[in-house]
């Protein structure tokens, strides 16, 4: 510990807080020397990625700073910043840091000798509080360009680094969802799983049953699952389960029963969308096997109708598709 020098990481924004440092400096205000400054457009630009990956790289204290409040360059900038702070300050609690390493500070560009007080009390904070104890842990490598999953993977890595494992802790915040669906409704379409953008939400057919499957660490509670939903049985709960987050573990929203393709035997169609089709289309118009038919064997009824009216002649070969739907090519020639 004598020989412990804190390294402290600012995210400052260039309008305020970068400017009132060099001011600090242009009037010969003295303040330690261990601040290593990451100038940005603005506060509200720093991501929770940024932040952790800092504290993953050694650095012992991390503080965010932007414009006065209510007098933000960009709005509303600083205050977005500040609600992440505050998340992520229960966040590291959770993961075992201490959350009196991060901070949030406001000032103006004229407030020089403020930025020198807050740089010598964030360092006096850094040095009682001791090393930050991933200084000698392997930074993570993030190959990805989803900031999704290169939280996800930041976190592990600090865990691992810790060797402990993370508490239980939820709060509702926006970015983060959850959603609910009400099985007496659903008729299992699927149009909240087409519609997401981030692939949350997937359909899973077989063994007779068709499930809606979420996956909790993709949500953005984005809402385009409820807006397309045609029985209104969706609503997205604005929510962050560290636990669930971490796992990645995909959980079954909605389940029922599937009707059964009477040409190969798979299930492919939920019962209670095969009635409300029935309501809207005319069997004599799609023909009584319409829907009997999964939608590969579908195809083959109407290439086969094809086949008999044009007189072509051969066999029917199966073909591989990887997991996808059967798909079938006529081998013969005209």
């Amino acid at each position: 510990m004598k020989d412990f020098e804190p390294l402290v990481v600012g995210f400052v924004c260039y309008e305020c807080v970068y400017a009132a440092a060099d001011l600090a400096g242009t009037s010969r205000l003295c303040y330690p020397p261990n601040i290593r400054l990451i100038r940005v457009p603005c506060s509200g630009q720093v991501d929770m990625v940024h932040v952790l990956r800092a504290f993953e790289n050694g650095a012992d204290c991390v503080f965010v700073g932007g414009c006065l409040k209510e007098q933000c360059h960009y709005v509303d900038g600083n205050a977005k910043a500040e609600a992440r702070v505050k998340f992520l300050k229960k966040i590291l609690t959770a993961i075992g840091i201490e959350e009196e390493r991060l901070s949030m500070q406001f000032m103006s560009a004229a407030m020089g000798s403020e930025f020198v007080r807050v740089a010598q009390s964030i360092t006096d904070t850094a040095e009682r509080l001791g090393p930050n104890p991933l200084k000698n842990t392997k930074p993570s490598i993030l190959d990805s360009d989803n900031k999704r999953e290169n939280l996800k993977a930041i976190l592990h890595s600090i865990l691992g680094g810790l060797g402990k494992k993370p508490k239980d802790f939820t709060e509702t915040i926006k970015g983060f969802g959850d959603p609910e669906i009400d099985e007496k409704k659903c008729l299992g379409c699927g149009a909240c799983a087409y519609v997401c953008l981030n692939e949350a939400m997937n359909t899973e057919v077989g063994g007779g049953k068709v499930r809606l499957v979420h996956d909790y660490w993709r949500c953005t509670a984005c809402g385009n699952c409820i807006d397309v939903c045609p029985m209104e049985c969706m609503d997205v709960a604005d929510t962050f389960d560290l636990l669930r987050f971490l796992s990645g573990e995909e959980k079954i929203k909605a389940e029922m029963g599937a009707l059964f393709c009477q040409r190969c035997g798979n299930s492919f169609l939920p019962v209670l969308l095969e009635k409300e089709v029935r309501k809207v289309l005319d069997d004599e118009t799609i023909g009584e096997s319409y829907l009997e038919l999964c939608p590969s064997c579908r195809r083959i009824e109407w290439a086969e109708r094809i086949k008999a009216s044009h007189g072509y002649r051969g066999e029917w070969k199966r073909v591989n598709t990887k997991g996808r739907s059967t798909a079938y090519h006529c081998m013969g020639i005209p």
